[in-house]
């Protein structure tokens, strides 16, 4: 099991979002659930909401029919 990392006491809001927007850019194909994302990330369920939540107002990622998080191919990287 993957320890989750907590917002506040290791890395801000923006510093995380970050690190899953490179994630993203690196693997531009990449689909995730919000577990599969949370586990990846190795975030609490709120950090994980508040920062795909973020990205997803951004517009860099959208969340598909079947409840993926992808890159929003609309909007450039």
């Amino acid at each position: 099991m993957v320890a989750e990392r907590p917002l506040l006491t290791a890395m801000s809001l923006e510093e995380l979002a970050w690190l899953v927007y490179a994630e993203y850019t690196e693997m531009p194909g990449t689909r995730l659930t919000f577990e599969q994302a949370r586990r990846l990330f190795a975030l609490s369920v709120g950090d994980c909401r508040r920062v795909l939540d973020d990205l997803v107002d951004r517009g860099f990622l959208i969340e598909d029919s079947a409840h993926r998080f992808c890159r929003n191919v609309d909007v450039e990287g």
